[in-house]
């Protein structure tokens, strides 16, 4: 039963559409729409209201880029003496750059917010929650385009710790790195391998936590503000893919899904062609 639920990013596009469907699907449950502002907060409440839903939605002010925010939001749910049954890590950043300070802004929320989110909150998880990274097709791309050594790391969850990947992190930006990075083929080239290295740490944090649901879903690529509304997907279509191993229990933990169809963590199509196409299974 599920009883209480945290998105983050839900202000907005995919992460306000995972609102609306598990408030239809769980009506009695307390659901935490976790955003930067609290005023952007409310007026998604209002919509949610308007369409006669979100009767136990509460706005909760969170910015995954700031441990500090992370820790009171905490606070404020861990007051309620109720678990977290669900926690979806929506929130994610693209920055159009290749200055390596972007990178690093970009690795901080999509990577780091994301850990420092389900570390500050795995107190009161329940023992059987769910918990759902958002990630992207991207970070297959990407994986795909690393040298052998990198790959290997990121693929043997066996011998993989948080350690490894935080090295990793900090060795993409530099000036002489360990590894032999391939040139960015694009200018959010950034953003891809937050999300591969997202995947292996969602790989990671299941083998280490079987008693909890854990799951990467690729959303696809949704018209919304991240990509200048780019997208020809709905968000409504992306927040259907997050909740899919939500409403359908059957799904496998540690795997990295989009419309509850398994998807490879490196992928050789995706690197080749980084337009997305709407006739390609891939990308739809």
């Amino acid at each position: 039963m599920v009883e209480s639920v945290l998105v983050t990013g839900a202000n907005k596009g995919i992460g306000f559409e995972v609102i609306k469907l598990l408030s239809a699907a769980f009506p009695r449950a307390t659901i935490y729409l976790g955003t930067r502002s609290v005023e952007r907060g409310e007026e998604a409440l209002a919509k949610l209201h308007a369409e006669h839903l979100g009767r136990h939605v509460q706005v909760l002010e969170l910015d995954v880029g700031s441990l500090d925010s992370i820790k009171r939001a905490f606070n404020e749910i861990s007051l309620t003496g109720k678990s977290l049954d669900l926690l979806i890590n929506n929130a994610g950043i693209l920055i159009p750059s290749a200055d390596p300070k972007d990178a690093e802004k970009v690795f901080a929320v999509n990577v780091l917010g994301i850990k420092n989110t389900i570390d500050t909150f795995l107190p009161i998880l329940a023992p059987t929650a769910t918990i759902i990274n958002v990630s992207s097709e991207l970070g297959a791309a990407a994986q795909w385009t690393l040298p052998s050594e990198l790959k290997l790391i990121l693929e043997n969850v066996e011998e993989l710790s948080w350690s490894k990947l935080e090295q990793i992190l900090l060795d993409y930006n530099q000036p002489q790195p360990q590894y032999a990075w391939p040139s960015p083929p694009q200018t959010a080239w950034s953003y891809g391998i937050s999300k591969a290295i997202l995947n292996a740490y969602t790989r990671l944090f299941a083998a280490e936590n079987p008693n909890l649901r854990v799951f990467a879903v690729c959303p696809g690529f949704c018209a919304t503000d991240i990509n200048g509304n780019a997208g020809f997907r709905s968000a409504i279509a992306g927040g259907f893919s997050v909740v899919w191993p939500i409403l359908n229990t059957g799904l496998q933990s540690g795997l990295f899904y989009r419309d509850g169809v398994s998807l490879p963590y490196a992928s050789q199509k995706l690197a080749e062609n980084m337009t997305p196409d709407p006739n390609d299974e891939f990308w739809y």
